[in-house]
């Protein structure tokens, strides 16, 4: 009696462990082929930031300034047509961007609104001599006198301010920097001599 017991207890053992055996094996042929299936990839467009000039809201507004700058979307295209339509070609524009202060909210961190104080110019302009100071003076009131008919509607900007001049021959480059407005009081008061005389 004793022995059949024991015959039928190992027999209900292997049969056990086969079926044990055949699950396991289903499971892990499952996982392989889990594992070798291509995973897909999650592709995310993000919107492009566009140009959103915010003028400062109405009432006290509190908030501490940052210095800060913004791009003028067309800005730069629409000067170095306009130096190549009047005899520019020389001048190359290399940047043209809003420079002011960002308010900073103080309870957010968050920025409230750009308040613009002047449009800065980054010129290149080649010339045959950088020491040639006279034809330096002479391309700079060309360039002023240039920036006084550029129309304010196209696109919309701040006054000019900076401008960062980088003269460049063959062999050597000068680098001046000259303050629009100053430039053009003293053209326009036929003061003579240097436009951006250092101060």
């Amino acid at each position: 009696m004793g022995t059949r017991r024991l015959r039928t207890l190992t027999v209900i053992m292997a049969f056990g462990l086969m079926v044990c055996l055949s699950g396991c094996d289903v499971l892990f042929s499952a996982w392989m082929d889990e594992q070798s299936t291509p995973v897909a990839t999650l592709s995310i467009a993000y919107p492009t930031a566009t140009y959103t000039p915010l003028p400062p809201p109405q009432g006290d507004t509190p908030c501490y300034f940052n210095w800060a700058r913004q791009e003028v979307p067309g800005l730069m295209d629409a000067l170095q047509t306009m130096f190549g339509n009047t005899g520019l070609d020389h001048v190359r524009v290399t940047n043209a961007y809003e420079f002011g202060e960002n308010c900073i909210d103080p309870a957010t961190n968050a920025v409230r609104y750009f308040a613009a104080m002047d449009t800065t110019l980054d010129l290149a302009v080649t010339v045959e001599n950088v020491g040639n100071a006279a034809a330096i003076q002479d391309t700079v009131e060309r360039i002023v006198l240039t920036l006084r008919e550029f129309p304010t509607a196209a696109p919309p900007h701040a006054a000019f301010g900076q401008m960062n001049l980088r003269f460049v021959d063959a062999s050597a480059s000068l680098n001046l920097t000259c303050d629009y407005q100053s430039a053009l009081t003293r053209i326009e008061q036929g003061a003579g001599g240097d436009p951006c005389p250092l101060p």
